[in-house]
């Protein structure tokens, strides 16, 4: 792995696990509060970003990194990650 995928790794799977810490925040503690609207509207922009991200992300990496050995490697534990934490913001999402 380069060192320029590398970094382009660690700052998507970093944003992942923000926008993952946001939405157990939000929709499992319900902090910070919002209004019920606010809230409904926040589980779909999580929902629709859990469903899009990974894909877009992907595409972008086979796209310029295709030629890497082991990018099927890396690119099947971050779909376990998109997987299991799509789920449960999914749970989380349908819960609120």
């Amino acid at each position: 792995m380069t060192r320029s995928h590398r970094q382009w790794c660690i700052a998507v799977a970093s944003v992942a696990v923000l926008v993952f810490l946001w939405a157990i925040s939000l929709l499992e503690f319900r902090w910070p509060h919002m209004s019920w609207p606010t809230l409904k509207a926040n589980a779909a922009a999580l929902i629709y970003i859990w469903a899009i991200g990974p894909a877009v992300w992907f595409a972008i990496e086979w796209k310029l990194w295709r030629e890497e050995p082991g990018l099927e490697v890396v690119q099947r534990h971050a779909r376990d990650f998109w997987i299991g934490a799509g789920a449960i913001v999914l749970l989380l999402a349908a819960k609120a």
